[in-house]
Parts: C-alpha cells; sequence; structure tokens
C-alpha cells in the first residue's frame, strides 16, 4: 500500500466512524426526549448531555416513567446495532461506502449498549436505574454483561469479513497486506475518532463513556486475526471518494458546530 491509499483509507474509515457515532448518540438522545416527553418530564439538552428539569421529588417520577426514561432509550440503541446488521446483509455490493458506515452503526450501538449495562454496575447510575426499577438481582446483572461481551466477541468473524469485504482492491488482503490494511481501516479510526471527541468532550467523562469505548475496542480487537483473501468476496465499487460523503459531512457538521461554538 502506497502512503496516499493509506491516508485516503484512513480518512474514509475515519470519517464514517465519527458519522456512525454521532448517529447512535443521536438516537439515543432522541429516543430519550422521546419517552420524557411521554412521561411529562421536562428536559434539557446542554453540551450534548440530558438534565432533568423536574425535580426528583416530584410525582411525575414514578416506576413506570424511571423505567421507560432510563431503560427504553438504550433497547432502540440495541434495535439500531441489530437493524443495521439487517441493512448491510441487504445492502448493494456496489455500495461499499454505505456498508461500511452501516458496519460501524451496528458495532458502535452494540458496545454503547452493553458498555451501557456494564458500566451501570459500576456507577449505579444511567441504565442501573432501569435495572434495579425492574428488581433484576445484581448476579443476574453480572450474568447479563458477560453474556454480552461475550456476543460482541462472537461478532469479530462478523466485522473481520466485513471490514476485508470493503477493500477495494484485492492485493490489499494478501497475506502481506492485510494486517496492515485492517490497521489503516479499523485501529486509526477508532484511534483518531475517540481523539477529536475527547477534545470536543463529548459526550463526557463519565465512567459508563469510558466503558462503552472499551467494549467497542474489545469487539474491534479479533479483527487481527488474519483472513484468506480468496474467500472474500469483495464490493465492486472502487471509488474511495464519492457522492455519499455529502450525506456524511453535512450531518457531522450540523451536529458538531454548536459543541465548537
Amino acid at each position: 500500500m502506497t502512503t496516499k491509499e493509506r491516508i485516503l483509507l484512513s480518512a474514509n474509515s475515519t470519517l464514517h466512524f465519527l458519522a456512525a457515532f454521532i448517529f447512535v448518540y443521536g438516537v439515543f438522545i432522541a429516543s430519550t426526549f422521546f419517552f420524557s416527553y411521554l412521561s411529562g418530564i421536562e428536559s434539557v439538552l446542554f453540551k450534548y448531555k440530558i438534565t432533568f428539569v423536574t425535580p426528583d421529588n416530584s410525582s411525575l417520577w414514578t416506576s413506570i416513567s424511571i423505567i421507560m426514561i432510563f431503560g427504553m432509550p438504550y433497547f432502540f440503541v440495541l434495535a439500531t446495532s441489530l437493524f443495521a446488521r439487517r441493512l448491510y446483509d441487504k445492502a448493494r455490493r456496489r455500495s461499499n461506502n454505505r456498508k461500511l458506515f452501516l458496519l460501524w452503526v451496528n458495532l458502535q450501538a452494540g458496545a454503547f449498549f452493553w458498555g451501557a449495562l456494564l458500566g451501570g454496575m459500576i456507577d449505579a447510575g444511567g441504565f442501573a436505574y432501569f435495572l434495579n426499577w425492574m428488581y433484576i438481582p445484581f448476579f443476574v446483572q453480572v450474568i447479563l454483561a458477560v453474556v454480552g461481551m461475550g456476543i460482541l466477541f462472537l461478532q469479530h468473524k462478523f466485522a473481520l469479513y466485513a471490514f476485508c469485504q470493503n477493500s477495494s482492491r484485492r492485493k490489499y488482503l494478501t497475506r502481506e497486506n492485510q494486517r496492515s490494511y485492517k490497521f489503516f481501516i479499523i485501529y486509526i479510526p477508532f484511534l483518531v475518532g475517540f481523539f477529536i471527541f475527547t477534545l470536543l468532550q463529548f459526550p463526557g467523562d463519565e465512567p459508563t463513556d469510558r466503558i462503552v469505548v472499551l467494549m467497542l475496542l474489545f469487539s474491534l480487537f479479533p479483527t487481527l486475526k488474519g483472513l484468506d483473501a480468496e474467500d472474500i468476496k469483495l464490493t465492486r465499487h472502487s471509488r474511495v471518494f464519492h457522492p455519499d460523503w455529502v450525506l456524511v459531512i453535512v450531518p457531522l457538521i450540523v451536529f458538531l458546530l454548536p459543541q465548537l461554538l
């Protein structure tokens, strides 16, 4: 791989990584607002964090409203992960940029859900409110967290094949080049993406936020395993820069601009 090819490959994947992360977090924010509205709980969004204005001692905070507000948004995110995987499987072979976006959405939404579960057990916030109000014993929560880590780990077979499938050239997947290719399409976007989000302090520095990042890394680490290039059915579209970029760049600017001001 030439230096130009590495730069283009990493830039393309990083852009879709950022867009996927914002999309997943947007699903969570929107669904939280929706369920707080249904419950009559007043909430505001500041620096991409939701603050509930309704006092804690309000009669509006019922067991049902707590379960909906602190539980259902995470299941919307999980549904997003499953739906993205479904769309990926049905996407045409020519739309490799769209498939790359769906792949990042699938992986990040899955890590978001299971990371929130594990993080809630540690800091007793967020998803933990839902688990506790559902009277789910702590040992069951531990079992669910272990199951979640197992699911994320088992995803590596799909992720490994999918990232390789999005290669525009089979020469990238030879035994000599495959590890380098995966480093530039997977790990560089991961590192650059979270470095950018850290600078922007998005979405935050809570323990759960860090655990979500670690869960995503956990699901990506097994992709270092090699594949036989002949077993991979490549996409036909070979251009890195594509009109699809407009659909990714515009939402990124709209979302990040208030954070920068």
